[in-house]
Order: structure tokens, then sequence, then C-alpha cells
């Protein structure tokens, strides 16, 4: 989920910066979620979702692999969020 969440990030860098014509997907590959947030954060309308980017990056830091599996709401809400964000960014 947390690939699926970097990949969604650098969708909608790629949408909301259509103005640059030598930018694609692989412009992004070096960067993960931690640099890509702040970099989304420009674009997004709502206030919360840079916390909503941050709750995942948090819940499934792969720094954590000693901690509790997330919980299943707390996998459900993500993919909510990734969801959301997806509709309401890369259509």
């Amino acid at each position: 989920m947390r690939d699926a969440a970097e990949r969604l990030c650098k969708e909608i860098l790629l949408k909301a910066r259509s103005d640059e014509p030598k930018l694609s997907l692989g412009s992004f590959n070096k960067m993960t979620l931690e640099g890509l947030i702040p970099e989304v954060s420009k674009y997004l309308k709502d206030q919360s979702e840079p916390g909503k980017l941050a709750y995942v990056k948090n819940l499934l830091n792969p720094g954590n692999h000693d901690d509790e599996v997330p919980s299943l709401a707390d996998l459900s809400t993500v993919y909510g969020n990734l969801v959301k964000f997806e509709k309401d960014y890369c259509h």
C-alpha cells in the first residue's frame, strides 16, 4: 500500500505540473513518500490532506518492521483515503 501511495503522489505531481514537457513518472523515481508529501501538499485542496498522507507514511513506514501489523481499520482508512485522492486528483 505504501508503494501505491508513492505512485499516487507521483501521478498527482505529474498531473499538477503538466505544463513541464519533459516531466514523467520516472522523474520522481528517487523520491520516497517522505519527500513526495511536501511536494504534493502544494497542490492539495483540503488542509487535512497532507496529514492523511503523513498518516500513510507513519503507519506503513518500512523502518517499523518490528512494530505490530497495522489494524484492519487503519489499513481500511488508508485505502479509503488513497481511493479518494485518486478520484479527486487523477481524473
